[in-house]
């Protein structure tokens, strides 16, 4: 869901409206439904992470369904007359994209949300920006929404390390899970040692993301995950 709880979410439909908007901007900005090119995106971070004072003022940006990652690479052959071509430039973008994103996670110290729903992220992408928000001793991230994205075990092995290193983020939505990575890796020294994650739609690669964070967190002696669809690999 997009419960994020902020008083001012102002719409856009194109980055130029950001770039060209006067005074600070408002403290959430939302492209969903905008579906931003690569090139968009690369544009919009490296802009918010040079922007100054009137960057300082976001503490939410929601991308969702902007093609962002490098599976969104077919997207854009369709438009262009040689798709050779066409995967080659979209290629480059959603590297540039990613890398922009990463490097406005390391250097960021107020955004706290930041969404990547349906992106078309893949594990290469997560381990570039899981590697931003690890660089960042300030960070100020809390929620990051990874739903609906092309990551594997591979990347779920990735979040879960990113999780217990980020010490400021709280959720993480991976699948249709909105895991509270905190509460989990923290549940040993916290929470008597019991953690109660009933029907939170866990499936088998958030199962792979609370496994790690509870092992790695110690001293859980009680786990309740009734009601979720782990199947066999999430049991596991």
């Amino acid at each position: 869901g997009k419960s994020y709880s902020l008083t001012v979410m102002a719409c856009f439909s194109t980055v130029e409206h950001v770039l060209n908007a006067q005074g600070p901007l408002p403290p959430a900005l939302d492209f969903d439904g905008a579906e931003l090119l690569a090139c968009d995106v690369a544009r919009l971070a490296e802009y918010m992470t040079r922007g100054g004072a009137k960057c300082e003022t976001v503490t939410s940006l929601v991308l969702r369904r902007c093609q962002v990652g490098a599976n969104s690479v077919g997207m854009r052959a369709a438009g262009i007359t040689s798709a050779s071509d066409a995967a080659t430039i979209a290629c480059d973008d959603a590297t540039s994209a990613v890398r922009a994103l990463a490097e406005l996670l390391r250097t960021n110290t107020r955004l706290q949300v930041l969404d990547l729903w349906g992106c078309a992220l893949t594990d290469d992408d997560i381990r570039m920006l899981c590697r931003g928000i690890t660089g960042n001793t300030d960070s100020a991230l809390r929620v990051l929404n990874l739903g609906y994205n092309s990551i594997t075990t591979e990347g779920a092995r990735v979040l879960a390390d990113c999780c217990c290193k980020a010490r400021s983020l709280c959720t993480l939505t991976l699948g249709s899970s909105r895991l509270p990575v905190r509460r989990i890796f923290e549940a040993g020294a916290k929470k008597n040692g019991e953690l109660k994650l009933a029907g939170l739609s866990v499936g088998p690669l958030s199962a792979i993301v609370v496994g790690l964070l509870a092992r790695r967190g110690g001293g859980l002696t009680s786990l309740d995950v009734s009601g979720n669809v782990l199947r066999k690999e999430g049991t596991n």
